[in-house]
C-alpha cells in the first residue's frame, strides 16, 4: 500500500505567495475532508489479453495538502507525464478475466481559498504550451478577432485579463442542455454561446493566448457539503508581477444572478470547495497510451488491448467538522 504524507506552509501561519508571507491565515477560507475514488471495470471485452489504466493523482501545492495518501492493488506504480508533470498512478493487467475489477485510492485533502501567486517555473515544454493552441481550442482568426475586441486599449496582462473574463460571462450561458457541450470545444462555444465549465475555459484561455497572455488549464473536482462531488475546471494566466492569477468564468457566471459580488470574487480568488487533479490539455501520459493524447486529466483512462475502454468512477468525500 502506498502512503505519502506532505505538509505545505500554505495551511499553517500564513498563506505564501513566492516565499512571501501575505495575509494572516485567519482570512483565509479552507476545508479538510477526506476523498476517496473508485474506478470499476465492468463488462471487460471477452478474452481480453491487456488492461491498462491510468489514475491521475492530485498533488500538494501552496493552496492544497494532499496526505495518507492509500491505493489498491499494491502494485499500481506512480509516474509522471513528461510536459506538465502531473503525476500519475499505472496499473496493467494480464488476461483480467470476465470478474469486475476494483481499483480505489483515498487520501486527505486540505484546502483554502487560492488567490494570485508565484511559484516554480514550469517546465520549458509546459510553458510553451501555455501559449499555444489546444486540438479542440485552436487559436484561429475567429478567436484573435474576439480577443482583439475584447481587449481593446488595454496594455496590463490583468487588465487584459479582466476584459476577456467579462467577455466571456456575457457571451456564454451555463446550459448542459442537448449536445456537444463538455469537452473544452472552442469552436462550440463560440457557435452555441452555452456549455459547461470545459467551455467557458476553453474560451477564455484560448482569447488570453491569443492576446499573447500565457494562460494554462486546471481540471479537478467541486466538493458539495453533502460529500458529493462534480467535475470541474478552472483557468490562470501568468502575470509578471503578480504571478499565477486564478480565474472560475462559469462559477462566477453561475453564482452572479443570486450573489453579483462573486463575479468580482471568482477574479482572482478560486473557493476552497475544490481539488485539483491535473494540469493541462492533449496529454502524453506516463507510460505512454495506445491511443490519442488525452483531452482532459481528471477522470482515469483506461485501454483493453490498446483501444480505449469507459470505466465506472465513483468520487465521494467526508468533511471533516
Amino acid at each position: 500500500m502506498h502512503t505519502i504524507q506532505l505538509i505545505l506552509p500554505a495551511l499553517f501561519p500564513f498563506v505564501c505567495l513566492g516565499g512571501a508571507a501575505t495575509r494572516p491565515n485567519t482570512d483565509v477560507k479552507r476545508m479538510e475532508t477526506h476523498m476517496t475514488h473508485v474506478i470499476t471495470l465492468e463488462k471487460l471485452p471477452e478474452g481480453a489479453e491487456t488492461v491498462r489504466a491510468w489514475l491521475p493523482i492530485p498533488q500538494s501545492d501552496d493552496y492544497q495538502e494532499i496526505s495518507n495518501l492509500k491505493i489498491e492493488p499494491k502494485n499500481v506504480e506512480m509516474h509522471t507525464d513528461p510536459v506538465y508533470k502531473n503525476k500519475i498512478g499505472y496499473l496493467e493487467l494480464k488476461k483480467p478475466g470476465k470478474d469486475p475489477v476494483k481499483i480505489e485510492f483515498s487520501y486527505d485533502l486540505k484546502r483554502v481559498e487560492e488567490t494570485a501567486h508565484k511559484e516554480k517555473d514550469p517546465t520549458p515544454d509546459a510553458l510553451k504550451r501555455f501559449r499555444e493552441g489546444d486540438h479542440l481550442a485552436p487559436i484561429n482568426d475567429k478567436i484573435k478577432e474576439f480577443a482583439s475586441k475584447a481587449t481593446e486599449g488595454k496594455k496590463a496582462p490583468v487588465e487584459k485579463t479582466r476584459a476577456l473574463y467579462d467577455f466571456v460571462i456575457d457571451y456564454m450561458n451555463y446550459s448542459k442542455e442537448g449536445t456537444g457541450w463538455g469537452n473544452g470545444d472552442i469552436q462550440f462555444a463560440c457557435d452555441a454561446k452555452r456549455g459547461n465549465c470545459s467551455d467557458y475555459h476553453a474560451l477564455f484561455i484560448g482569447m488570453a493566448r491569443a492576446a499573447g497572455i500565457t494562460a494554462r488549464f486546471h481540471y479537478g473536482y467541486s466538493l458539495k457539503p453533502d460529500g458529493t462531488t462534480a467535475a470541474h475546471c478552472w483557468a490562470e494566466i501568468l502575470d509578471a508581477e503578480k504571478g499565477w492569477f486564478p480565474v472560475d468564468c462559469s462559477e462566477a457566471d453561475k453564482a452572479a444572478d443570486k450573489d453579483p459580488s462573486k463575479k468580482d470574487y471568482y477574479f482572482g480568488t478560486l473557493s476552497e470547495n475544490r481539488v485539483l487533479m491535473s494540469t493541462g490539455r492533449d496529454i502524453v501520459l506516463e507510460p505512454k497510451q495506445a491511443g490519442e493524447p488525452v483531452n482532459f486529466l481528471n477522470a482515469p483512462q483506461v485501454e483493453v488491448d490498446g483501444k480505449k475502454f469507459t470505466p465506472k468512477v465513483d468520487v465521494s468525500h467526508q468533511p471533516k467538522k
